[in-house]
Parts: structure tokens; sequence; C-alpha cells
């Protein structure tokens, strides 16, 4: 779980980004549509809002509903709106495009008729974004793990402890962390998993970037924990010694 985290994260945010995208784009669409449809036989009205209720849905939300009242051709309409917004009270007048064929069908003019848009869309970018980031991290970091354990110098360094990275939580828990010493380096692993198993006093083996001893990975893979009556000799200069 822990391991995977970015993933996760970015899964499940580029996944409700997308997903707002595409009530955003279908919203839009809609509003579009019916907007063109109203308009090519409409005449403007100026209606006042005479009525925000509250009501429970089926799931349990609170959904507030604005009602507006307008005069179109010497009778009163008493119609509900299909947005509302926190801005809205009770006398507003409203602004609105009425369908001479169905005086009941009408939009809305200015911003609010586009404000469920306004509102997804930069939603849809954040979250895509930030999940995209992740996702991209993610592959980062699994390619330069990959690399590390072709490419790295092994050694084996003596398991000291855990510690609990708060950094990372998942459900309210803290990740956990082993941490290992080699000579005078000290190496934090990444998040670990139930199957991730070393005793203090144990070795483990850890690859080391051949130009920079700041960057290694644990191989938790290779089932030996335990370092070998003779360790792999280094080959060539080592920033290791």
């Amino acid at each position: 779980m822990f391991k995977k985290i970015w993933l996760l994260l970015g899964s499940i945010f580029f996944g409700v980004g997308l997903l707002l995208g595409v009530v955003a784009a279908g919203i839009f669409l809609f509003t579009a549509t019916n907007r063109n449809r109203i308009m090519n036989d409409s005449a403007p009205v100026t209606a006042v809002i005479v009525d925000i209720t509250r009501s429970t849905t089926r799931d349990g939300d609170m959904r507030n509903t604005a009602y507006i009242e307008y005069e179109f051709d010497d009778e009163i309409y008493f119609a509900p709106l299909r947005w509302w917004s926190s801005g809205m009270r009770v006398g507003q007048p409203i602004e609105i495009y009425v369908n001479r064929q169905d005086p009941y069908q009408f939009i809305t003019d200015g911003i609010i008729a586009w404000l469920p848009v306004i509102i997804l869309s930069p939603m849809a970018l954040l979250f895509g974004g930030l999940g995209a980031g992740f996702l991209i991290y993610h592959a980062c970091k699994k390619k330069r793990h990959r690399w590390l354990l072709d490419f790295g110098t092994p050694v084996w360094a003596n398991v000291e402890g855990f510690e609990e990275n708060w950094r990372i939580q998942v459900n309210g828990r803290p990740a956990t962390v082993l941490v290992a010493s080699y000579n005078n380096m000290r190496f934090v692993s990444s998040p670990l998993d139930n199957n991730d198993r070393a005793h203090i006093g144990e070795h483990v083996k850890v690859l080391i970037h051949p130009e920079d001893n700041n960057k290694y990975t644990f191989d938790f893979a290779n089932e030996s924990y335990l370092m070998p009556s003779e360790p792999p000799a280094l080959s060539g200069k080592s920033l290791l010694q």
C-alpha cells in the first residue's frame, strides 16, 4: 500500500479530474445547445427571485433551489432556476430569455448560466494536473529504482531500526521506514510493506549510484537479508570508500 502511494494518489486525483472534466464538458454542451435553441425564438424578460427553498435529496444531501417569477404576454409565470449560488437572495432581479413558443422554457442571462462550467473546469484542471504529476513522479521513481537495481553498487548495510514518517499517511497511520548504515553513510528506505522484513542487527542489501552515494535504493526482493560470507568486491574507483 505505502509503496504504491503515489500511484494510488495519482490514479485517484487523475480520475477525479477526468470525471470533473467530462461533467464540465457535458454541461457546457447542454447549456450551449439549449441556449441556441431558445435564443432562436426568445424575448428578454426581467424576472425576480421570489423564494429560496432547501430540501433533502435521496442521498441525504441538502439542496437549495431558487424560484423566480416573471411576466410574459400579460401572464405571470413561476418557475425554478436550474442553478443556485450562495449570492442569490429573495427580491434579486434576474435577466432571462423566455421562449415565445413555451414561456416556461427560459435561459438566464450573463455569467450565471455558465457558473457550473466556470467552477468545474478549474477543479478538473487542478485534480487532473495533480494526478498527472503524481503518476509521472511514480514512473520516474520506479525507473530510478530499476536502474539502481541493475547498475547500482551493492553494499550490505547494518539495520539500525525503524522510524515513522508522518509526511506520508494512509488512514491516519504514518508510513514506516527502515534505517540502516554502512561505514559513515546512513540510509533511509521508502515506506515499507508487510513483506519487507528485517531485524535490528541484520544486514540489508542497498544499491548505490556509482557517482552519487546520496542516490540509493533498498533491494528487499533479493530474499537474503543476512550479509553473505564474502560480499561482492567493489570494482573500480568508488565513492563508498
